[in-house]
């Protein structure tokens, strides 16, 4: 096969991939405007009674499969979270090895990329569902937040 056929290839591949990475970014960034604002309610509702020092900058560095934790208490859509943790494996799969298993699997071990761009496109497929999942979440708790700001 030509050097152009395997870039094609690749090239296909890489933009399935950067598909599904940036639907897991965008996860991660909804899991942690979700913990800002459950806390943020938590804040509201001790009204000064109790020091609650929360920053949403603590989990600023955190993981995906940590986000997904605190979420896990502060959330009761069970098949949302169990959903969730099934992405940090395939996000890490992402992120970490799958450029360079195409690539050697391309280029240098002259195999096609069928399987490799299916698996990854349905990894970015499932991660995009999970984030349209969320987005409910995050509508509910910032109505919750939103009521309670204005009942204080």
């Amino acid at each position: 096969m030509a050097d152009d056929d395997q870039f094609s290839e690749l090239a296909v591949f890489s933009t399935e991939a950067h598909y599904a990475l940036v639907a897991y970014q965008m996860i991660e960034e909804q899991l942690k405007r979700y913990i800002s604002t459950a806390h943020d309610i938590v804040r509201l509702c001790l009204s000064n009674r109790i020091p609650y020092k929360y920053s949403e900058k603590e989990i600023d560095g955190y993981a995906l499969e940590r986000l997904i934790a605190i979420f896990g208490k502060l959330n009761d859509n069970e098949d949302l979270i169990r959903k969730l943790n099934k992405l940090p494996k395939d996000r890490n799969y992402c992120a970490h090895k799958a450029y360079a298993e195409a690539y050697f699997k391309r280029v240098l071990d002259k195999q096609g990329l069928d399987n490799d761009v299916t698996k990854i496109k349905d990894m970015g497929k499932f991660a995009w569902e999970c984030f349209q999942n969320h987005k409910d979440e995050i509508g509910q708790v910032e109505t919750a937040k939103e009521k309670l700001s204005k009942d204080i």
